[in-house]
């Protein structure tokens, strides 16, 4: 529990920094290399919930609104997510659903037109079974 809270203090604490208009690109570049990655490591946890998720989603809104990640590389990273690895088995049923939330809240911070056009294709996956990316791959 109390790693969790840090985390979302972390976190917190580079969103600020993201959206502070003193802040240099070096800094929202430092938080996108750095902090990204083990972020989406973070996103694939079972235990991740309460504050710390609320941390995570505002963490990935603001990544959108530096305008420093693209809103596709962060939406196929966070996709890539919900695919189980070799390595590691089946992903959990409460990972999913962080992922499912973050993702929305991407597409809500990344405006109407992309927010369509991400749920015409997870639709389009959705219909589809034979996919690679379909809902029965993932789970």
């Amino acid at each position: 529990d109390s790693d969790l809270h840090m985390t979302a203090l972390a976190l917190e604490l580079c969103c600020t920094l993201m959206g502070d208009e003193r802040s240099s690109q070096s800094v929202a570049l430092a938080v996108r290399n750095k902090v990204l990655p083990q972020a989406l490591t973070l996103i694939r946890s079972s235990l991740l919930q309460g504050q710390a998720l609320l941390a995570l989603q505002n963490f990935f809104a603001a990544l959108v609104y530096s305008a420093n990640t693209s809103f596709d590389s962060l939406l196929e990273s966070l996709l890539a997510c919900a695919k189980p690895s070799p390595q590691s088995g089946g992903i959990a049923k409460q990972a999913l659903h962080s992922i499912a939330q973050c993702v929305a809240v991407l597409c809500l911070a990344a405006g109407d037109q992309k927010c369509t056009s991400t749920v015409k294709m997870l639709t389009d996956i959705l219909k589809d079974d034979s996919s690679p990316n379909s809902v029965s791959s993932l789970s």
